[in-house]
């Protein structure tokens, strides 16, 4: 008689090769998966840095980092990025606009859930460079150039002509504010970080301190005022010609150190 059937120990058998499959595919399919977000930081990335290359264009070799009152993020979407409860935005005909407001999240890393969610408003994008919050920019002038034109509070910008290593000042990168508690569901703080973290230095009136945020498996994303990006170590930071004394990671958000 014509055996139409399986045993359970045949069944048993099936289940545990397909569950010793699984298990060595599905490392394998989630690193693919980080490598393409990834990919995707560096790209987006790259279109920010562009804009800025283009606004610069525009207004006399200054990159934006805030006008009006109102971060770089704003004036190179060209709209108010609103908040809570509708996360959506508002154009703004004070500026220009060098990137489309409806791919917003090309300014937001995309491991973070606000990236895919869509919800962030502008100070919670990645982050500009902001020298007048470091000591070390003031010491540094001799090296980089004096090209940070901070006009007041309200409207600041970086001097492309005064820069005198452009490629190698990485002033705009992944960031994450400091001592949140979960990089991935906390909101991004302000969008503006500065090389030294965590010791009162670098703080705004009224704001969080933020940092370069080393989430990529360590490294961290990071575009220069030349207009390229590059993926860089702590060491790299570091030893680069800004003097990073400090950056974000992810065990340093949740110790909150």
């Amino acid at each position: 008689m014509k055996k139409n059937s399986f045993t359970l120990i045949e069944l048993l058998v099936v289940i545990a090769i397909i569950a010793v499959l699984a298990s060595m595919l599905l490392p394998a399919l989630q690193q693919a998966r980080n490598k393409a977000r990834e990919s995707t930081c560096t790209g987006n990335q790259k279109q920010v840095i562009a804009a800025q290359g283009m606004y610069a264009a525009d207004n006399n070799g200054r990159m934006v980092v805030a006008i009006g009152g109102r971060p770089f993020s704003e004036a190179l979407l060209g709209a108010r990025l609103n908040g809570a409860p509708n996360w959506d935005y508002t154009p703004d005909s004070k500026f220009v606009g060098y990137l489309s407001p409806a791919s917003k999240q090309i300014l937001v890393c995309p491991f973070h859930m606000q990236a895919a969610n869509k919800q962030f408003d502008g100070w919670q994008t990645n982050g500009m460079y902001m020298g007048v919050w470091d000591a070390s920019y003031t010491n540094n002038k001799g090296l980089v150039g004096d090209y940070i034109n901070h006009v007041n509070s309200q409207n600041s910008f970086y001097m492309i002509s005064k820069a005198k290593r452009p490629s190698e000042l990485h002033i705009y990168a992944d960031t994450a504010q400091y001592g949140a508690t979960d990089y991935f569901k906390s909101p991004r703080g302000i969008n503006m970080f500065s090389v030294i973290v965590g010791n009162g230095v670098g703080v705004p009136s009224g704001g969080t301190d933020s940092g370069i945020w080393m989430g990529h498996h360590g490294l961290a994303n990071v575009s220069f005022m030349d207009g390229h990006t590059a993926t860089r170590s702590t060491l790299q930071l570091r030893d680069g010609a800004m003097k990073v004394k400090k950056v974000i990671t992810l065990e340093l958000e949740r110790r909150g150190m």
